[in-house]
């Protein structure tokens, strides 16, 4: 299954939309202070608009927030090549560098 990113807000922002009931939709946010923080919200919020959880991460870098993102990610999902996938996904949106593996 392809990784699906929604870009909004001038690309600060990228979303994962959760796949299925079982998974969290998640987000990537680059702030105007120049911090880079990591968001989750259930199923059913993000059905509703997507009330986000206060962030789990907040760093200085893409290459930070990409990472614990993928680890958070993978507390949930098991599926490690769509793991792999949404990291390449999102390091290359964010302008982070790829997976090692993807080097």
């Amino acid at each position: 299954m392809p990784v699906e990113i929604i870009t909004a807000d001038a690309e600060a922002s990228w979303t994962i939309p959760p796949r299925s009931v079982k998974e969290s939709g998640y987000r990537v946010v680059h702030r105007p202070d120049g911090r880079w923080v990591a968001q989750a919200t259930s199923y059913a919020r993000f059905g509703e608009g997507g009330e986000w959880f206060t962030p789990f991460v907040s760093v200085l870098n893409p290459e930070e927030v990409c990472t614990a993102l993928v680890r958070r990610m993978a507390t949930q999902i098991k599926d490690k090549a769509y793991l792999h996938e949404v990291a390449v996904a999102i390091t290359h949106a964010t302008g982070a560098p790829p997976p090692a593996s993807d080097r």
